[in-house]
């Protein structure tokens, strides 16, 4: 089982509560009843990877509830790889992808922001989930196909 990214809104400590609690609404809670209502289909063999993504280690300003938000996943896959095991729980936690979505402004700072110098694209982090899916030696793992950001 694969739970991909959601859309949400950021904003500062000081933001509406309703700004503040999207991120939550639309990314840590589907995935947690996804799991949950997924993991008695799931073979003892299986594997569950979430979705976090590198703010939850290197958050960015105005931010919080989404830094938050991101490490409350990893937590939560740390916590279901214990539960569930043997069935394998590991997040993804990319940088910045390029998606369909024209984001000039946002990729343009990211380059500037990570090592390699350039934004990710969804092809590699397909290939990283299918990694988490398919190795059967990891679990309870948070991978950063981020560029280098949070070491930058």
């Amino acid at each position: 089982m694969f739970t991909p990214g959601a859309s949400y809104v950021l904003g500062p400590i000081t933001a509406t509560t309703d700004i503040a609690e999207s991120c939550f609404q639309a990314k840590f809670w589907p995935q947690y009843f996804a799991a949950k209502y997924a993991v008695q289909h799931i073979s003892q063999n299986g594997s569950i990877v979430l979705m976090s993504g590198a703010a939850s280690q290197r958050p960015i300003p105005g931010a919080a509830s989404y830094a938050a938000c991101n490490g409350a996943i990893e937590s939560l896959g740390k916590a279901l790889a214990v539960e569930l095991a043997p069935v394998r729980v590991n997040v993804v936690s990319p940088g910045t992808i390029r998606t369909e979505k024209e984001r000039t402004e946002a990729y343009e700072a990211y380059k500037g922001m990570c090592l390699l110098k350039r934004v990710g694209n969804v092809e590699e982090i397909a290939h990283s989930v299918i990694y988490l899916m398919t190795n059967r030696y990891t679990t309870g793992s948070t991978l950063f196909p981020d560029g280098g950001y949070v070491l930058s």
